[in-house]
């Protein structure tokens, strides 16, 4: 697996903020349903660029 996503609604900083610390950066925003949302995806190349494995 190299890549991980997650959803969030975009009034939510508790979960933001948790992906954000993990290494989540931020994808996309939208609105679904009339609810803005954010899509956040961690990538395992991004994260290991730069180091040797």
């Amino acid at each position: 697996m190299k890549t991980v996503g997650g959803f969030t609604f975009a009034d939510n900083a508790g979960s933001i903020r948790v992906m954000e610390k993990n290494g989540f950066r931020l994808e996309e925003r939208f609105v679904e349903d009339g609810v803005a949302s954010c899509y956040y995806v961690w990538n395992l190349e991004a994260e290991n660029e730069g180091k040797q494995v």
